[in-house]
């Protein structure tokens, strides 16, 4: 029997494509936002790279490296896209936009309201050595907070980013695509279904629940009852109305910003 030898092709081309500078994108955001709808909406594009979260900071022109030889093994094949995607959701990653700037690089910020993200946050309970915010409301609570903490702390640095709501990736798709598409100078117009990769809900990389497999935007999602009580809705909601109005100040660009809730609702009572 011949024994046939394995051409090293496919590996050539996949370091060449680490190799080759490609320009960043990192969505800058807290867990249960809609980031890895967004992130495999924008993967979806021929002209971007990446789906789901790589677990690691930027602070220096070899942290880009890094995340175009990580994203080749996520993808699964060499790099052809002119963009790199990734999204930081955690205060234990950094990112410094002064460091790893590039040509054309840009960074997406992104919030969403308390009520929703705390029940979604609590809602994806799994093993016990998943992280602490899904292990009760409290964690959630506290985590979602020093999250905004961080997001906004970012802001203030002064380094540029097109700042939107998270609710818009699913009640707004069309409107944010738009933005998105015209904000990275897409040649085709971004679009609301999107194909899944070998790791499309896994926990750790992305959104682990049924939704994100469903290759499409689904806006009819199930609701988690919690209880929120009344005193921590009140901290959080004052917390993200805080956190909103500086983001939308400091951008150097925004979109939908309307559709952010400005208005404090009413909170005489803990929220099940």
């Amino acid at each position: 029997m011949i024994r046939r030898v394995k051409q090293p092709r496919a590996s050539i081309r996949v370091f060449a494509s680490i190799l080759r500078p490609r320009a960043p994108v990192i969505l800058l955001s807290h867990p249960r936002s809609y980031s890895s709808l967004l992130c495999h909406l924008l993967n979806e594009s021929s002209e971007i790279d990446g789906y789901g979260e790589l677990q690691m900071s930027y602070e220096s022109p070899l942290d880009l490296l890094r995340m175009r030889r990580r994203v080749t093994k996520t993808i699964g094949g060499p790099l052809t896209g002119r963009y790199v995607l990734d999204k930081v959701l955690s205060n234990r990653l950094q990112v410094a936009p002064k460091r790893v700037e590039t040509r054309n690089s840009r960074i997406f910020v992104t919030v969403r309201q308390p009520d929703e993200t705390i029940r979604s946050m609590v809602g994806v309970q799994g093993a016990s050595n998943w992280p602490k915010w899904t292990q009760s409301v409290a964690h959630a609570s506290t985590f979602y907070s020093s999250r905004l903490d961080g997001i906004r702390r970012f802001a203030a640095e002064g380094s540029p980013y097109f700042v939107f709501p998270a609710e818009a990736i699913v009640d707004q798709t069309d409107d944010l695509l738009a933005a998105l598409t015209k904000e990275l100078g897409l040649s085709e117009r971004l679009t609301d279904s999107y194909s899944s990769g070998s790791r499309t809900g896994r926990p750790g990389f992305g959104d682990p629940s049924a939704n994100i497999r469903a290759g499409k935007v689904v806006r009819d999602r199930e609701r988690h009852e919690v209880l929120i009580p009344a005193y921590d809705r009140a901290a959080l909601w004052a917390k993200y109305h805080e956190t909103c109005k500086f983001l939308v100040d400091n951008a150097c660009r925004a979109s939908l910003t309307d559709s952010f809730c400005w208005t404090m609702p009413e909170i005489a009572g803990p929220l099940i």
